[in-house]
């Protein structure tokens, strides 16, 4: 990757790390303040963290000369390229690890023909407009490769800012929310693979290392499969794999994702295929899904969509030509998403409430827009290119996310939950069972009853598994259990039963899903 290369050969005053974790821990600190002021307010945390790199780069602290020598110097850009991609692998892994495979295949239709209505609109708008963006930007040179980019960056959606922002508004698992991740998905896939392509009619060379980087990619799952097996019998009496494993895991795909974007594609379609690919019952899934959920949504996210904010510079709208670029970009992408969007969901007879919802997450954009700029042409690495598109993400992700908020916090009840009765239920509609378990006694009784409801192969079923832990009092003895002190401290034959029900059930899960390749989702809830 060039940029890896250039931070590592270049001299900065600071330490470019140093910067780069002050960076950090500031999104961190005043998306926090955003989140308190902006989460009463029904707003999701994504804008908070947008706005808090807003606020820390040029257009506010960073104009500061102090502060913009210490954050801003010759080679932090390249860290900050280098980190933002780290995160963006981590993340896309973990999308596909959570992915319902199920779902995806059975409104793959529903959800390819919402992204692409999206696409094929923006991309009529996207010709029209790049006339003009040509002729203010004074390209002279490669204009067919600017015009398949603002074709890209209007059509692109930021999938990581859906999937965040559907689950701080606690829809990811609403029909709306799941097709909206799954066409978001679909979208930021084709839109790379879009890229690729002309990529490799540009060079000729590109083509050998697109079928290499194809050929690593499924090496990768397949080792992936032995791997699992193998972590998974060598803890067997354990929750969790080690850490040392996970890490082993982790190190393999970024590993991968490095080599791919060092060969000047984009490794963003291979993590989540190798995500995606992985087996999803055993401990090591479990394991991978428990470390990166809790660092992805508190730490990554936040800077993820932080930096992405903190390439916004305010003094790029100072002219009023850059100000009218600007908006038509942003009108048309807009008015782009909503015809398109709306004209699918026309065609699969969706109503007009859940197409607009759809129209304006699939609006949201995200960082792989800025690092697609990087792969262009070096006669197009223009300065007002980057401002552009940087201002452009920003204002896209300000404006639709707290617009999709609104109409669903207007259309409440229209989007929650309305049939919880099963003789409401088509006998082709997808069923969703929630199954409760207080300990090992019951896992084998609920799996029976969630494998009987399950019915045939060819009815749609969801079925997840939580395991309610009673949080007990607070104990005047050590190593007492509640139970025990309840009894007057007098020992209890269940002790040793009670201490060994997450693996039991755990283990039972896994049993059950490998003879019968029926996927359990196990949810983690705590009872008090």
């Amino acid at each position: 990757m060039d940029a890896a290369r250039r931070a590592m050969c270049q001299a900065d005053p600071f330490n470019p790390l140093i910067s780069s974790s002050m960076q950090a821990s500031g999104i961190l600190v005043i998306s926090h303040f955003f989140n308190l002021i902006l989460k009463p307010l029904g707003q999701p945390g994504p804008v908070a963290q947008v706005l808090a790199g807003v606020v820390l780069g040029p257009s506010l602290l960073s104009r500061i000369a102090q502060v913009k020598d210490f954050f801003i110097q010759t080679s932090s850009a390249d860290y900050y390229e280098v980190f933002s991609l780290i995160f963006c692998v981590l993340f896309m892994f973990l999308i596909g690890l959570e992915m319902d495979v199920s779902y995806m295949r059975r409104n793959l239709k529903k959800a390819t023909t919402i992204a692409y209505g999206g696409i094929i609109i923006c991309s009529i708008f996207a010709v029209a407009l790049s006339f003009f963006i040509i002729e203010s930007v004074n390209v002279t040179s490669h204009s067919f490769a600017l015009t398949n980019f603002i074709m890209i960056v209007l059509s692109n959606t930021g999938a990581p800012v859906v999937v965040r922002l559907a689950a701080e508004l606690k829809f990811a698992t609403a029909e709306v929310g799941r097709l909206a991740i799954s066409a978001s998905l679909i979208c930021e896939i084709s839109c790379i693979l879009w890229f690729s392509v002309f990529l490799i009619f540009v060079s000729k060379h590109m083509v050998g290392r697109g079928f290499l980087f194809l050929f690593a990619t499924v090496a990768l799952v397949v080792i992936n499969k032995y791997l699992v097996v193998w972590c998974n019998k060598r803890n067997q009496n354990q929750k969790y794999v080690t850490n040392a494993e996970v890490l082993l895991f982790l190190f393999l795909v970024v590993g991968l994702a490095f080599l791919i974007e060092a060969s000047g594609y984009n490794s963003t379609i291979s993590t989540f295929v190798v995500g995606l690919m992985f087996p999803k019952q055993g401990k090591s899934t479990r394991t991978l899904m428990r470390k990166l959920t809790y660092a992805v949504h508190i730490f990554i996210l936040p800077v993820y969509f932080g930096y992405i904010g903190f390439q916004f510079n305010v003094a790029y709208l100072a002219s009023a030509r850059n100000v009218i670029v600007v908006a038509l970009v942003m009108f048309l992408s807009t008015g782009g998403k909503i015809i398109g969007t709306l004209m699918a969901c026309r065609y699969l007879n969706i109503p007009t409430s859940e197409g607009v919802v759809l129209a304006f997450l699939l609006n949201l954009k995200g960082h792989p827009e800025l690092l697609l700029i990087g792969k262009l042409p070096h006669q197009l690495h223009a300065q007002d290119i980057y401002s552009l598109v940087a201002t452009v993400t920003v204002l896209n992700t300000v404006i639709s996310g707290p617009a999709a908020a609104f109409v669903l916090r207007k259309e409440e009840r229209y989007f929650a939950h309305k049939h919880t009765s099963l003789e409401l239920y088509e006998p082709e509609s997808e069923l969703r069972i929630l199954a409760c378990v207080y300990g090992s006694r019951h896992i084998s009784a609920k799996i029976g009853l969630i494998w009987a409801l399950s019915g045939s192969f060819t009815t749609p079923v969801t079925a997840y598994l939580t395991h309610l832990v009673e949080l007990p009092k607070q104990r005047t003895k050590k190593n007492l259990m509640y139970h025990e002190l309840q009894d007057g401290d007098q020992f209890s034959d269940e002790e040793e039963y009670g201490g060994n029900d997450v693996i039991e059930i755990n283990d039972a899960v896994d049993t059950f899903s490998a003879d019968t390749k029926f996927l359990l989702h196990q949810v983690s809830q705590h009872e008090n």
